[in-house]
């Protein structure tokens, strides 16, 4: 287990799920007509609506005190200051450069990753866009490992080398 799981807010947060697990929705918002206003939030046009979930001011004020005993706010910097958080992979979690629209410079070991992200993306674009154009690629959907259920979609461009093969035929015949 780890030491957060151990804390004394985790298993203050585990004793108050069993407190509030038979709650049913309908009641609570029976009991508060604001519940929606108290348990809701927009951003810009991003509306967060948490008054559909199972949660009381109490469950949001011991989730808060588990934000900050977990050091949430120090690993959000890090993970923006391109830090190694990502302990399995060792590396930074760059999942901020990815949704960097702005051309922020982001650093990680002290390189700027902006320029190869771009370059990937634009790869991915140009990838992307070559298949929705051409009348020569096909997607098929196929079984793997001989189980109907496990399904993998695949690009098969086999069709289209096949067609230049019987058109470059045809022309020398």
């Amino acid at each position: 287990m780890s030491k957060l799981t151990e804390s004394p807010v985790w298993q203050a947060l585990s004793q108050h799920h069993g407190e509030i697990g038979d709650l049913h929705m309908r009641d609570l918002f029976a009991q508060d007509a604001d519940r929606f206003d108290r348990f809701s939030l927009r951003l810009g046009d991003i509306l967060f609506d948490f008054s559909k979930n199972r949660i009381t001011e109490k469950s949001l004020a011991l989730l808060v005190d588990l934000a900050h005993q977990a050091g949430l706010a120090e690993s959000i910097r890090a993970m923006f200051a391109g830090e190694k958080i990502n302990t399995t992979e060792q590396r930074a979690a760059l999942h901020v450069a990815l949704r960097n629209r702005s051309n922020r410079p982001i650093r990680v070991d002290g390189q700027d990753v902006m320029p190869e992200v771009h370059r990937v993306l634009e790869k991915m674009r140009g990838f992307g866009q070559s298949i929705a154009q051409s009348k020569d690629h096909h997607c098929l959907n196929k079984q793997r490992n001989g189980d109907p259920e496990n399904r993998e979609w695949i690009l098969d461009n086999s069709l289209t080398l096949e067609r230049k093969q019987q058109n470059k035929r045809r022309k020398s015949a």
